[in-house]
């Protein structure tokens, strides 16, 4: 959930301190650039962090953007510098305090890193070049990780200040089917979202442009769920107690095991400035809304009358699907040796030439050291494996053993086996069409309700720390001007 302003670490910063742009040097150094409060940031201050970027790249042997790209950069620098100033300027009215040695600890080790990673001479350089002095450079230094401790401290209280400004948790993050989205209830679908996806091993969004794709995939999905519930309503469903409690068990599953006990629990909630009671009342909404869409999915089932598959039907899905064509497609197990083992592979080989069960002899490679795989591949294309092994393997009829077959992964010993006849079959080719005009009916039945499923939403769907942000900008009058950068 937090998001501090950009923070260029001075660490990071080495041995190109002459890349470095004129720091407070230039002639409208006084020029106001952003008012906060009764505070203003003036063109020097934000020149000099826009001379660090300047650091930045150069270390990394990158060059600075040019054209709209620099100017995007500049506007964006320039933002961070104003919520940093902001959010420094709102903990001290809230009372925050932050020790000193807090930030003075960092600025002490980033000027011992400069000055063990750059000789004296270079040093001299710098400061003579940039006008500067190491006195002038370690305040900013201290200024600056004294803002962002700050800072921090402010939005590790996030959660006691949106309780106290609760306007803030009401606003309307999107209209989700004609009705507003508060942030709060936005807060607990994109947790709820988030845990599961950490549980499950699935990719959390990073970027601001897959963040925003994630959010709308959210409220996308909270739409499509509501409308569910709308359409069973409208139907009169019944839905007990008894089976939102069951399934509010199941919403809760992955939260439960992530927060064993109370303080686990607290801290999780907190952190998405959620209290136990948001939490209770929305996981309670969601599972009364999946059991709505349960039920009226097994009604759509219930009333589907999509008849038996006709012959034809059987027969083109068994030529599609099951049997074989020469040349381009077959059934085969194999045993996959190690390419230092093609001795092991030829005795394989034999064996299985000799009448050996193939099967029994996968079970008993299968933890041979020389081997990596041993397993049935059951039908392939021949586009689908390798020249060598698909070549092999199309040439062999039903029952046949192959010699070693050398490829890039190994020596293969390849079984070719025939697939199921069209009679053997047909009752899982049934099951299978039967199942696809289901889905198929399912997905028309869906479409008629997804009509109904809509989100308006604004262009940027603003976060948390963004929305208090914009109120801080609120609060302390705000005003930028990034057309005298």
């Amino acid at each position: 959930m937090k998001k501090i302003g950009t923070i260029l670490l001075v660490c990071l910063l080495l041995l190109s301190f002459a890349a470095c742009g004129t720091l407070n040097t230039e002639k409208d150094a006084t020029r106001v650039v952003a008012k906060i409060g009764d505070g203003t940031i003036t063109k020097a201050q934000y020149n000099d962090l826009l001379a660090y970027y300047n650091v930045v790249y150069a270390v990394n042997r990158q060059a600075m953007p040019t054209g709209a790209e620099l100017k995007t950069l500049k506007q964006n620098i320039l933002k961070d510098l104003v919520n940093l100033e902001a959010e420094y300027l709102d903990a001290q009215k809230r009372g925050f305090t932050v020790a000193e040695s807090v930030y003075e600890n960092n600025v002490t080790a980033a000027m011992n890193y400069i000055e063990q990673n750059v000789d004296a001479k270079s040093m001299e350089t710098f400061y003579s070049e940039n006008g500067t002095t190491k006195e002038a450079l370690q305040a900013f230094l201290t200024d600056y990780y004294k803002k962002i401790a700050y800072a921090s401290e402010l939005e590790n209280q996030l959660f006691t200040i949106f309780m106290e400004e609760k306007t803030l948790l009401d606003s309307e993050v999107a209209k989700v089917n004609g009705k507003p989205m508060p942030m709060k209830k936005f807060l607990y679908y994109l947790m709820n979202s988030a845990i599961n996806a950490y549980v499950t091993g699935q990719q959390i969004p990073q970027s601001p442009e897959e963040m925003q794709g994630y959010y709308k995939q959210i409220l996308d999905e909270y739409a499509k769920t509501e409308a569910y519930y709308n359409e069973a309503m409208s139907q009169k469903i019944s839905l007990s107690d008894e089976e939102i409690l069951a399934r509010q068990e199941q919403v809760n599953l992955y939260f439960n095991m992530l927060t064993p006990d109370e303080e686990s629990r607290s801290s999780i909630l907190r952190a998405y400035i959620l209290t136990t009671e948001d939490w209770q009342a929305y996981s309670k909404e969601y599972a009364t809304m999946l059991v709505a869409k349960d039920k009226l999915t097994q009604i759509f089932y219930d009333e589907m009358n999509i008849g038996e598959p006709t012959a034809k039907e059987i027969e083109d899905y068994y030529n599609k699907n099951i049997g074989v064509t020469q040349n381009e497609t077959t059934y085969a197990k194999h045993i996959l040796f190690k390419d230092t083992n093609e001795a092991d592979a030829k005795i394989c080989s034999d064996r299985a030439k000799a009448g050996e069960d193939f099967d029994a002899l996968i079970a008993e490679y299968k933890s041979n050291p020389a081997v990596i795989e041993a397993a049935d591949l059951k039908r392939f294309e021949k586009a689908t494996m390798v020249e060598p092994f698909a070549v092999a393997a199309l040439s062999l009829s039903a029952g046949e053993v192959s010699n070693p077959i050398k490829t890039e992964f190994g020596y293969h010993v390849i079984y070719v086996y025939g697939p199921p006849t069209l009679q053997e079959a047909t009752p899982d080719i049934i099951q299978a069409l039967s199942s696809e005009k289901r889905t198929q009916e399912l997905t028309k039945k869906e479409a008629t309700i997804m009509k109904n499923a809509k989100v308006k939403a604004p262009k940027e769907i603003k976060d948390i720390l963004t929305l208090y942000l914009d109120s801080l900008h609120e609060k302390y009058d705000i005003k930028t001007y990034p057309s005298r950068l």
